[in-house]
């Protein structure tokens, strides 16, 4: 995995949670910058997926390669469906919805590099 985009995961789940608290907070609706900041960071997370991918076949050998592919499948997945419900019912608690959904991802993405670096990558 590459570290700089692990941090780059996690800060920016942790900042996009953060203003979509605060957008539900102060009763509003995310507009359209905020639901593409959310798929600039499911992009990012696909782009790691994809290193990862092709580096776990002739990488390091993982200690739990059930539970290191079930986080990375369900770190691409969290997002896209968090901003489907958000769409989809559009009220103040979109904001909310797709914060947890980034809290998700910053959690999974940490526990994608702990069980990575821990088989040696």
């Amino acid at each position: 995995m590459i570290t700089f985009l692990v941090v780059a995961l996690v800060a920016g789940s942790l900042l996009l949670a953060a203003v979509g608290f605060l957008l539900t907070a102060r009763d509003r609706q995310p507009g359209g910058l905020f639901r593409a900041a959310a798929w600039l960071l499911w992009a990012t997370m696909a782009v790691q997926a994809v290193i990862v991918f092709v580096a776990a076949r002739g990488g390091p050998k993982l200690s739990e390669p059930i539970t290191f592919f079930g986080y990375l499948v369900a770190s691409l997945v969290v997002m896209p469906f968090a901003l489907r419900v958000a769409t989809a019912e559009e009220s103040r608690w979109s904001g909310a919805v797709i914060a947890v959904a980034a809290l998700a991802m910053a959690a999974m993405a940490g526990r994608l590099q702990f069980l990575w670096s821990s088989a040696g990558g």
